[in-house]
C-alpha cells in the first residue's frame, strides 16, 4: 500500500500557498527528530528567547485592547490557515473524483476551528503571561486534536486513503508536530496576519 506522508506531502505542497508553504515547511523541520544533550540545550535557549520576544507581543496587545476599550469581532474562521483547507474546497470542487475520496474539507479542520476560536478572542486572558500560556495551551491542545483523530477513526480513515492504520497515525503524528510548530512561529500578536493571535481584535 502507497505509504500516506508522499501523499500529504505532494498534495499540501502543490495545493498550499505560499505562506503556508513555508509554515508548513518550517514545522516539518521543528517536527523531525532531534538527538543529543546539546542540540536539546540549544533548542530549550532557542524556546526561552522566542518566549521574551513574544511575551512583548502579547503586552502590546493587551495595551492596544485596553486603549480601545475593544471587545472582539464576530467570530469566523478559515478552517486550517495557510491556505490548506481553501485550497483541499477549491481541488474539491474541480475534481468530484476528489471530493467523493477526500471529501469537501480536510479531515481535521474542526481542530483548526477550535482552534481559531482560541485564537479569536485571546480565551479571554489579562495578561501577557496568561495570555502567552493561552496562545501555547491552544497550539497544544491542537496538535493533541490531531493525534486523537488518528486515534478514534484511524481504521476509518486507512481505509478512505488507502493506507494501514498504522502509515495514517504516523503520517497524523507528524503531521500534528509540523502543525504546531507553524503556528507557534506564525500565530503570535501583533503580526497582521489574518491567523495572528487575538485576530479578532485590530492589529497592534
Amino acid at each position: 500500500m502507497p505509504d500516506l506522508m508522499p501523499k500529504l506531502c505532494t498534495v499540501a505542497w502543490a495545493l498550499i500557498g505560499t505562506g503556508g508553504r513555508c509554515l508548513l515547511f518550517l514545522g516539518l523541520l521543528l517536527a523531525a527528530p532531534h538527538g543529543g544533550k546539546a542540540e536539546e540545550a540549544q533548542m530549550g535557549r532557542l524556546s526561552q528567547w522566542a518566549r521574551a520576544l513574544e511575551l512583548r507581543t502579547h503586552a502590546v496587545l493587551l495595551e492596544r485592547i485596553a486603549d480601545l476599550a475593544e471587545t472582539p469581532s464576530e467570530f469566523t474562521s478559515d478552517g486550517c490557515s495557510g491556505g490548506l483547507s481553501e485550497s483541499w474546497r477549491q481541488v474539491a470542487g474541480y475534481w468530484p473524483g476528489f471530493a467523493a475520496r477526500y471529501s469537501q474539507a480536510p479531515p481535521f479542520e474542526p481542530c483548526c476551528v477550535t482552534h481559531d476560536r482560541a485564537y479569536h478572542d485571546i480565551t479571554g486572558a489579562r495578561s501577557a503571561m496568561a495570555s502567552y500560556d493561552a496562545r501555547l495551551a491552544a497550539d497544544q491542545a491542537l496538535r493533541l486534536c490531531v493525534q486523537q483523530m488518528a486515534q478514534e477513526q484511524g481504521a476509518e480513515l486507512a481505509q478512505v486513503y488507502g493506507v494501514s492504520t498504522e502509515v495514517l497515525q504516523q503520517a497524523f503524528w507528524r503531521l500534528s508536530q509540523a502543525m504546531f510548530y507553524a503556528v507557534r512561529f506564525g500565530g503570535e500578536p501583533c503580526s497582521g496576519l489574518p491567523w495572528r493571535w487575538g485576530y479578532g481584535y485590530p492589529n497592534c
